[in-house]
């Protein structure tokens, strides 16, 4: 299962959200609410994921965690293009 951490609010997890990741690939996902009024993006659990300490966060399973709006789309992309991700039905 995919998660993203971020709040809803936040323009660059809505970009990884819908216009360029999940949304166009029909993924499933959570989202637990992270940043400004939410905090937790300074806790020791999101800086061992991202030491900048900044959302979005996006990891799928055990996997290493990617941030950066940029480089979650990219790698997110390749991956549908490789057809290693499933879509949802």
């Amino acid at each position: 299962m995919l998660t993203l951490w971020g709040r809803r609010t936040s323009s660059n997890v809505q970009a990884v959200r819908w216009h360029r990741c999940i949304g166009e690939l029909g993924l499933d996902y959570q989202r637990p609410d992270a940043g400004h009024r939410y905090g937790v993006t300074d806790t020791s659990a999101f800086l061992a994921m991202n030491p900048n300490g900044t959302i979005p966060v996006l990891r799928n399973g055990d996997s290493e965690p990617l941030s950066e709006t940029g480089t979650i789309s990219l790698r997110r992309r390749v991956q549908a293009a490789r057809g290693c991700l499933k879509r949802s039905m």
